[in-house]
């Protein structure tokens, strides 16, 4: 019997805030000749998007290692300005040369998210969203960092970061990976963070008979199904798949 349409997988992104990625390539028809062939396309669908954020994540990983350290340029020159300040807070001056550094930087690195804290949590540089520059009480980045420092794999996490186009803000997906950068007793807590594109989908779908979404944990849709029908076929395959299961 011929395979008409599709079947359901999900894939759950390890996440500080659980993403979950799921694609689907609903039937109307099982047949038992079919299966094997279902069984290999999920396979390969699960392995495909395992193998896709798995890329995305090592490369964050990397970035985040090479911009947090004393030897790197931009990061390495801020911890040297905290080091002559008594205060222990930036001058005017070196607030200023951090604003006009920080937004190449990040996009010098293809970056879509680029904060840096002080050891008193306050942020130093913010160029995604400029106005959470100077707020205080910003922990998680520190958290995060010290969190990651422990572990010896890659530790990457998803989270929703506020971005700042021209006069409006939105909440963007993005990869972030947190890392300490230290220079005796000066430290900074430098956060990195790269955008979730649909891409990332594309590989799957490069067969028409899988699509796939992106949803977050409160269960709002980040990237939508080209499929319009999604709803309904994906509730036939989940019907098919629990009698299957009797």
């Amino acid at each position: 019997m011929k395979l008409r349409g599709r079947f359901t997988l999900a894939l759950a992104l390890a996440a500080l805030v659980p993403i979950a990625v799921a694609a689907v390539v609903t039937r109307q028809v099982i047949a038992a000749s079919a299966r094997a062939d279902y069984r290999e396309r999920r396979r390969t669908a699960e392995i495909t998007l395992a193998v896709e954020v798995k890329r995305l994540r090592e490369q964050v990983e990397a970035v985040a290692r090479t911009l947090a350290s004393h030897t790197h340029p931009f990061v390495g020159n801020l911890l040297l300005d905290l080091a002559k300040q008594t205060t222990g807070r930036l001058d005017y001056a070196s607030e200023q040369w951090l604003r006009e550094q920080s937004e190449p930087v990040m996009h010098g690195l293809s970056l879509d998210v680029l904060t840096i804290t002080d050891k008193a949590d306050r942020v130093l540089c913010s160029p995604h969203a400029p106005g959470k520059i100077g707020e205080s009480n910003h922990p998680e980045v520190r958290e995060r960092a010290a969190r990651s420092q422990t572990r010896d794999a890659a530790h990457v996490y998803f989270v929703l970061e506020d971005i700042t186009k021209g006069l409006a803000s939105e909440p963007v997906l993005v990869a972030e990976a947190s890392r300490i950068a230290q220079d005796g007793p000066y430290a900074v807590a430098v956060a990195v963070g790269r955008r979730v594109q649909d891409d990332l989908l594309l590989a799957v779908r490069s067969d028409r008979r899988i699509d796939a979404r992106i949803v977050a944990s409160t269960g709002k849709v980040l990237f939508p199904p080209t499929n319009r029908d999604w709803g309904v076929l994906a509730g036939r395959a989940d019907h098919g798949l629990a009698a299957r299961a009797r």
